[in-house]
């Protein structure tokens, strides 16, 4: 289930009205050029074995649900922003503004190590990706 995209050498979803618009099209509030602007992915955890925790917020027009769409990948594009080499699933009806938290079970492989998400709503349609986000994890120093 879900779409695969990635390893090419352009972004992976590049939308865009008009030539300059071309490449990563920044978020914006209003949405005046009728692109889907991409969630902002701020939370990428484990908290269990097993198990990863993805938390997004959505900006978009008010009155607008968007369903988010997450994805992981083994490397992430020279832009900065995503793939989707492994579709993990989506969170429908996400509201403007709020915080979207998506958890699954997933055996971890070592090499898919950024996550992405991409946004969907009825009226500005398929958002780019987002920008890539990898775990944050501790390693503890150990000092003689």
């Amino acid at each position: 289930m879900g779409n695969k995209i990635y390893g090419n050498s352009q972004l992976g979803i590049d939308v865009w009205r008009q030539i300059p618009q071309q490449g990563v099209t920044p978020n914006d509030p209003d949405e005046s050029d009728n692109i889907q602007n991409f969630p902002i992915i701020k939370k990428v955890s484990f908290p269990s074995p097993g198990k990863v925790l993805l938390a997004v917020e959505v900006p978009t027009l008010e009155d607008e649900d968007l369903d988010v769409f997450f994805f992981a990948s083994e490397s992430c594009d020279p832009s900065g922003h995503g793939e989707g080499q492994v579709y993990l699933g989506y969170v429908p009806d996400i509201a403007v503004g709020g915080l979207a938290e998506f958890v699954i079970n997933l055996t971890l492989p070592d090499a898919f190590m950024f996550y992405t998400a991409t946004a969907w709503g009825p009226s500005m349609g398929q958002s780019e990706f987002s920008a890539c986000k990898s775990a944050s994890t501790y390693l503890p120093s150990i000092f003689r």
